[in-house]
């Protein structure tokens, strides 16, 4: 990319709102130009975004979130009222914005040009994608698809049915990469079906020494979470139901699906919970730990668990009473962040009282095996 195409870039996500103005009108000039290149750099430059945010952020001991406040002449609220922070993004919805809204706005001019665009950052969340981001990119990059500045209900739709076909794929070719890594079983076992397979104690027993692969198939699978919580939080900002997102379809009559949105709640920001926790200091150095090989263990069962309650949704709608991804309420309080995904369901509290009973079997017997 040119030194010219980078500033363009990059200063469509400064922090001056005057810049951001000043650099919102090149860009849209230069679209009329030539729409074709700057398409095929947006990728590109959302990465040089996220590096130049880094570089620039004064705390470097936490995650960099792709949501800031709103400019004050945007803001919803009073003149001069103090926008409300939390996890170091505005608490509500209506007070904060995407850092590329004005990257987003100058490519959204029609239907073909918006679609590429949000299906090429889409794939980078993708299991072939030939770019390779980071966990803390991959949130930067979920949070600027969150708070986009969508006009017509084509736009959120059309992220949230390309989600499903990315998890659809990559959450079944990760579950068979988690397969593929753990030690065989006895040839003398007993052959055992799928649910029986997935048992958090019979996958910890079966991790490997070298877990490297392991670790590996555990951050592809943050995409998939990540993918997951920004579909429920569209919806829920939508106002969409399951039967408006399935009967939905990417080759309708252009003129359907561009009516305007008729509401837009204010809600609780985005908050990609298991991303997130995955990014603190602590969880790193529990990964080697007895206990962080359990939760390991957990972590694969639910994330198989997940898959197969999405699968279960395109079946069914009612099934979204028992799903806890659906169900997540994306309210990010410290005391809702540390129950997971879906602290609001009956379901994943039963989930996890399951899973505390594995971790304690399971810590016992490693005592056990070490007075041994």
């Amino acid at each position: 990319m040119s030194r010219r195409a980078r500033h363009s870039n990059v200063t469509l996500s400064g922090r001056d709102p005057f810049v951001r103005v000043d650099s919102l009108s090149v860009a849209l000039s230069r679209y009329v130009l030539s729409h074709r290149i700057l398409r095929s750099k947006a990728v590109s430059g959302i990465r040089c975004s996220f590096r130049l945010q880094r570089h620039l952020k004064r705390d470097q001991g936490t995650p960099l979130r792709g949501i800031r406040a709103c400019d004050p002449s945007a803001a919803s609220g009073a003149k001069g009222t103090a926008v409300r922070m939390q996890h170091g993004v505005p608490k509500m919805t209506n007070e904060g914005q995407a850092i590329l809204s004005g990257l987003y706005q100058s490519l959204r001019v029609n239907r073909q040009q918006r679609r590429s665009f949000l299906s090429s950052v889409l794939r980078l969340f993708s299991e072939d994608c030939r770019e390779k981001l980071s966990l803390e990119e991959w949130v930067f990059v979920a949070d600027n698809i969150a708070m986009f500045p969508y006009q017509v209900l084509d736009e959120p739709l059309y992220v949230i049915r390309h989600i499903e076909s990315i998890v659809s794929v990559s959450g079944q070719n990760i579950i068979n990469s988690f397969k593929s890594q753990l030690m065989p079983r006895p040839p003398s076992a007993d052959p055992i079906d799928d649910d029986a397979e997935f048992d958090p104690e019979l996958i910890y027993r079966r991790l490997p020494e070298d877990k490297s692969l392991l670790y590996e198939c555990m951050k592809n699978s943050q995409a998939c979470f990540l993918l997951l919580y920004l579909k429920n939080f569209l919806m829920k900002l939508y106002s969409f139901s399951e039967a408006k997102v399935q009967e939905y379809s990417p080759s309708e009559a252009a003129k359907v699906y561009e009516k305007a949105l008729s509401s837009r709640k204010n809600i609780t920001m985005f908050y990609p919970q298991t991303a997130l926790q995955e990014l603190r200091p602590e969880a790193a150095h529990q990964r080697d730990t007895v206990n962080g090989h359990i939760n390991m263990a957990n972590q694969i069962v639910y994330f198989r668990n997940m898959l197969l309650s999405l699968d279960r949704a395109d079946d069914d709608e009612d099934v979204t009473e028992e799903n806890p991804i659906a169900n997540h309420r994306n309210e990010g309080s410290e005391e809702d962040g540390e129950s997971g995904i879906a602290a609001a369901t009956e379901a994943e509290d039963k989930d996890k009282e399951s899973g505390e009973e594995h971790t304690e079997a399971l810590s016992a017997g490693e005592q056990a095996n070490g007075a041994q």
